[in-house]
């Protein structure tokens, strides 16, 4: 909240499967987008960014496990 409320940069990340990729939805109904539009409601001087990672049929925890190599 100290970032937002001082006015400096803030990176929000919406990482998921198909529930964040909200496929059946149009953009402006997507969750991440009510949340960051609400965010910039409340603050509007607040410099943020949205970014999106959503992977059709791929589970977070799946996504994880790409990207950690395993342990030799």
């Amino acid at each position: 909240m100290k970032k937002i409320r001082s006015g400096e940069p803030l990176k929000i990340l919406a990482w998921g499967d198909s529930v964040t990729e909200c496929v059946y939805l149009p953009e402006k109904q997507h969750w991440q987008t009510l949340f960051y539009n609400a965010l910039r409601k409340k603050y509007p001087a607040a410099l943020l960014t949205l970014l999106e990672l959503a992977l059709n049929y791929e589970d977070a925890a799946r996504q994880i496990a790409d990207l950690v190599p395993p342990e030799q």
